[in-house]
């Protein structure tokens, strides 16, 4: 809701006169909130505040080496200058400012991604990959059998602004920094109806089936029973370990 809200504030009395910058405000208009994979309207707005956070940096600090330092940071970064700005500065005041950023945002998706606008979906840009701990943490042969281990990149749903919140590095990026490992819906007055999704899998054994069968409804969005009921836990068990003391 804020990037809607905050697109609306910047766009409400803008005329842009270049074409290119009056397309990229059409879609962002049009855009509703959603952070969808397959969505159009959050490509355009992610990249547009980035082009327009790098402006406002570059007003205020220059060409120097910790101006690209910043650019790196990407995520929270380009919501909070925005954030400022629509706090500090009228939008009418600023059209030339927001117009260049809407042009370089046609530009910098015609050539990253597709010069066909329809085809710049969130998952072409924003991306999510599992990696498995050797891909950090090993070497040399370790590091190679932990990537067969990962699992993606896939394209991802989400980002900073939404409840599917996801922080991503500097656009375009294969890898999304920081997102949930899990989610829980638990209605307290209803325990037998919860519902939860994980990324990736109960276990941690590549050769189980239960090591990613939880990836595709993550991804989606979807939830699976949280069974909370000992009669329902026994009637959908496939197997049970039980650790005993020595």
């Amino acid at each position: 809701a804020r990037g809607v809200e905050g697109v609306r504030d910047l766009l409400r009395d803008l005329v842009p006169q270049a074409d290119a910058a009056r397309r990229i405000a059409e879609i962002l208009r049009a855009w509703d909130g959603s952070t969808a994979s397959d969505e159009i309207g959050v490509s355009v707005y992610h990249v547009f505040r980035e082009r327009l956070g790098e402006r406002l940096l570059r007003e205020r600090l220059g060409e120097n080496r910790r101006l690209l330092e910043l650019r790196e940071e990407a995520q929270p970064l380009p919501g909070v200058l925005l954030a400022r700005f629509l706090d500090r500065v009228q939008p009418g005041r600023a059209s030339a400012l927001i117009e260049d950023a809407l042009a370089e945002t046609w530009t910098w998706l015609g050539i990253q991604v597709s010069a066909n606008p329809k085809r710049w979906a969130w998952g072409e840009v924003h991306g999510v990959r599992m990696v498995h701990a050797l891909e950090r943490l090993g070497s040399n042969g370790l590091r190679w059998a932990g990537r067969s281990l990962g699992r993606g990149p896939f394209p991802s749903p989400g980002d900073p602004d939404s409840p599917w919140t996801m922080y991503h590095s500097r656009l375009p990026t294969r890898s999304v920094s920081l997102g949930p490992a899990a989610r829980y819906a638990v209605d307290l007055g209803d325990l037998d109806h919860a519902q939860f999704g994980l990324a990736g899998g109960q276990s941690g054994h590549p050769g189980s089936h239960h090591y990613d069968d939880g990836l595709a409804e993550w991804l989606q969005g979807r939830a699976r029973p949280l069974w909370m009921h000992r009669i329902d836990v026994a009637y959908h068990e496939a197997g049970r370990w039980e650790l005993e003391p020595r």
